[in-house]
């Protein structure tokens, strides 16, 4: 599965989000990420496989991408010195933790704010996957404009 494919346009910035520096995160303004899996495999979904795990949205870069890699790398300590995890964690760090974390960062326009972009990222990824990220709660319940409707 091509992940590209599933939204309508490329990300701004793509990096890993355990070696992502500070400086790098805090560069990010208002919007949405994905994270994908970096090592080999893909998560079975109704509709195909894809790396694609979690679908989120921030005002700022900095403060959720840092909370996830510091949550993220306590899992991934946890996983690799016990071979599972021990605690308990949101799916989002678990998956993380455990099979690694690519950060697709997708910039707000003026037509979307970073709740409405994290909308139609996850819309996008329903349709395409029959199913919304396995690591995601609840879908989102921002409204968007969908540039490909009337």
């Amino acid at each position: 599965m091509l992940e590209h494919n599933i939204f309508p346009f490329p990300p701004d910035h793509i990096f890993n989000l355990f070696s992502a520096s500070d400086e790098q995160l805090d560069s990010l303004s208002e919007g949405a990420y994905v994270l994908l899996r970096t090592k080999e495999g893909a998560f079975e979904y109704p509709a195909g496989h894809s790396r694609i795990f979690y679908i989120g949205e921030s005002v700022r870069g900095i403060a959720r991408l840092s909370t996830h890699r510091y949550h993220a790398t306590r899992a991934s300590r946890e996983f690799a010195t016990t071979g599972t995890l021990n605690s308990y964690w949101w799916p989002r760090y678990g998956f993380a933790g455990s099979f690694g974390a690519e950060v697709w960062w997708f910039q707000s326009r003026a037509t979307h704010n970073s709740k409405q972009l994290e909308s139609l990222l996850v819309d996008n990824f329903y349709w395409r996957m029959g199913a919304i990220p396995i690591a995601n709660g609840k879908w989102p319940g921002a409204t968007f404009a969908d540039p490909d409707g009337p």
